[in-house]
């Protein structure tokens, strides 16, 4: 998650009320837990924070779907744009600077975009990169819940998890590439809708894919295959007994 604003404590006193509210969730599953005596306690709070993530995506990612098809403006978050009006930003560099900090260069590769009335095939593409990115935010809960329902049943290396593991990996590679495929095709679009207009035209097509989503695929691999040689291992040990 991110916050963020034009004060800093408020961010980071959201920030901290984020953190708070997960410890309180935590909090009373393990209180509840030494209650009743559970041996499983980690485990029943891992499957409820899990629950609650899950939750949460599904209500945010439906609201970003809604204000996607249905909202008259529209705003494209650091839109690859130049401003063809505007003076040039040249960089400087003079001999008598003061001791002051000095801003001596400055430039800009994007900018906050809001366009209204974009047609449904551009918030269409928009909708698609939003939904995908949600299945990336709401993957790790559904992982984590199938894991720890699985140890509670006692099966933690059972064919489930192992298959879950590797449909996730599966997952992240194809969401996390098209996700970001289609944010900058539905940003190409929509600026080819609404630009060149009042000095600003498109400046060039970016496509962005975190290096993280091949690094996540490839570990989410990694454990399904560890996972999957647990299974063998203990079907062998269940075998000898």
């Amino acid at each position: 998650m991110s916050a963020g604003g034009k004060d800093p404590l408020v961010a980071l006193l959201w920030l901290a009320a984020f953190v708070a509210g997960l410890a309180v969730i935590v909090g009373i599953v393990m209180w509840r837990g030494r209650r009743k005596g559970s041996r499983t306690i980690a485990l029943d709070a891992a499957l409820t924070v899990a629950g609650a993530w899950l939750f949460l995506a599904v209500v945010v990612a439906g609201a970003q779907l809604i204000q996607t098809l249905t909202s008259v403006e529209l705003t494209l978050t650091d839109a690859p744009v130049i401003w063809t009006a505007a003076e040039p930003l040249t960089c400087t560099h003079p001999d008598d600077l003061p001791d002051a900090p000095t801003v001596t260069c400055a430039s800009t590769s994007g900018a906050d975009v809001t366009i209204a009335n974009l047609s449904m095939g551009a918030r269409l593409l928009l909708a698609s990169a939003q939904l995908l990115t949600a299945v990336l935010g709401a993957l790790p809960a559904a992982l984590l819940a199938t894991i720890a329902a699985a140890a509670l049943r006692g099966a933690a290396f059972s064919r489930s998890v192992v298959r879950a593991l590797y449909i996730g990996a599966g997952v992240v590679l194809v969401a996390g590439i098209g996700a970001g495929v289609l944010q900058a095709l539905a940003v190409s679009a929509a600026l080819g809708e609404a630009l060149p207009a009042h000095g600003i035209e498109p400046s060039f097509f970016r496509v962005t894919i975190e290096p993280l989503i091949f690094v996540s695929a490839l570990a989410l691999g990694a454990l399904g295959s560890v996972f999957q040689h647990g299974t063998a291992l203990q079907r062998d040990t269940e075998g000898l007994v």
